[in-house]
């Protein structure tokens, strides 16, 4: 689509649209976005060709541990298919950016993820009828779907001075980024990520996002809905939440938070 608010409320209201006995699996990719939003309601525009914007929904999987891992498995899948269309090797910030080493500062983030799960709109009938065999017995009937949706800047003109901590691949390569190109290799591979999530593959999961995470092995503030956890990550679990061992030694796991990495003399 040349033009949208939110490609995340476009594949709802594609999803609505379908045949009570389709499974709810569709994707849309935007020009442009308007009212695009990040986590924690942050807003997430896009000015006309400077970005891949890109919303996949599908069945949301039964088991609550899988869907909080999908945005993870949306960020591998960024990865894989930037370094492949790119040869960019950017890692995840837990638990939704995409970021590139950068001299003269820690990391530039290149995109970002939102995951969100809603009920069918076409009803429990429609989504009992549309489930595969394979995810029904791996993951349950739910009734809901799940979306992801993901950004990543491919072509801006020059460093944005408004967005400082941030940057754009063609920046990095100095040349044009294939966005086609990357927006196939981006859903091959995510799909190839939640089979194996699906199939119990949570091994090579996790084995995955400690290779390639740039949260491990940091000092971090973890602001939490209620309070603030500082301490160090160590691991990221299976199911995708972020183990944190606090001042006192106390493990931690966080499943949701906004991560700040601290500085070495940056206490608390």
């Amino acid at each position: 689509m040349e033009r949208c608010d939110s490609t995340n409320t476009l594949v709802r209201a594609m999803v609505a649209d379908l045949p009570a006995t389709a499974a709810p699996r569709v994707v849309a990719i935007a020009d442009e976005q308007t009212a695009g939003r990040g986590r924690l309601d942050r807003r997430w525009e896009a000015r006309p060709g400077s970005a891949l914007m890109l919303s996949v929904a599908h069945e949301a999987p039964g088991r609550p541990e899988l869907l909080s891992a999908l945005p993870l498995a949306m960020g591998l899948a960024a990865l894989e298919a930037i370094g492949e269309v790119t040869g960019v090797e950017p890692r995840l910030k837990w638990p939704n950016d995409v970021v590139v080493d950068a001299p003269g500062q820690r990391w530039l983030k290149l995109g970002g993820i939102l995951g969100e799960s809603f009920d069918d709109p076409r009803g429990p009938a429609a989504a009992a009828s549309s489930v595969t065999t394979s995810s029904a017995t791996s993951s349950g009937t739910t009734g809901r779907v799940a979306v992801l949706g993901i950004g990543i800047n491919t072509g801006w003109e020059s460093p944005r001075s408004d967005l400082p901590e941030a940057t754009s691949l063609n920046l990095l390569i100095g040349r044009t980024v294939d966005r086609r190109a990357l927006a196939h290799e981006l859903l091959v591979r995510y799909q190839r990520w939640w089979r194996r999530l699906l199939v119990g593959d949570g091994a090579a999961f996790q084995a995955a996002l400690h290779e390639r995470s740039a949260t491990l092995g940091q000092r971090v503030r973890v602001e939490l809905p209620t309070s603030v956890l500082v301490g160090t990550a160590t691991s990221i679990t299976a199911g995708g939440a972020l183990v944190v061992n606090d001042d006192q030694g106390v493990r931690n796991e966080v499943t949701v938070g906004d991560v700040v990495h601290l500085r070495a003399a940056e206490g608390g």
